[in-house]
């Protein structure tokens, strides 16, 4: 589990038994930030059972945008997950389009995969998002790979 950390603007938790994690952003214009937050994934990920992904809830309602290293620094962060499932509400149009570009980045340059949707609201996020999870295990259970495409609606 994380605690609710603060990273300047940003806070980062987890919610609920089965992991969920929570993101709150207003904007990463400080590459220290956006290394302080993927250091908080990567010390959750070698809590968790390996190879099961990221469930991420962020809320982007006051995300103003993300500068050049900070994008740099989320690209080549040691993550340590093969997917990444991230739904992401209240993101400006502006927003939208520099966050696909960060996780087209991150799709090409790692070994991560990161699943991303864009919601209106936080109850559409949470729906997807278990839907995800259920998908997600499922396959698992029957044996099948748990693939998830790079990009949702």
């Amino acid at each position: 589990m994380i605690e609710r950390t603060q990273v300047g603007t940003h806070a980062i938790w987890t919610e609920d038994e089965e992991g969920l994690i929570c993101l709150l952003q207003s904007g990463l214009a400080v590459e220290a930030h956006a290394v302080k937050l993927t250091e908080v994934l990567a010390a959750h990920a070698v809590t968790m059972v390996p190879g099961e992904p990221y469930f991420i809830l962020a809320d982007w309602r006051e995300a103003t945008g993300v500068t050049k290293d900070a994008r740099k620094a989320i690209a080549t962060a040691e993550i340590r997950r093969e997917d990444i499932y991230l739904a992401a509400f209240g993101a400006s149009f502006a927003f939208r389009v520099v966050a696909n570009l960060v996780f087209s980045a991150i799709n090409l340059l790692s070994s991560s995969r990161v699943v991303v949707t864009f919601k209106a609201t936080e109850s559409e996020s949470r729906e997807w998002l278990r839907e995800q999870r259920r998908a997600y295990f499922a396959r698992k259970r029957e044996g099948a790979a748990p693939v998830a495409s790079a990009m949702e609606p």
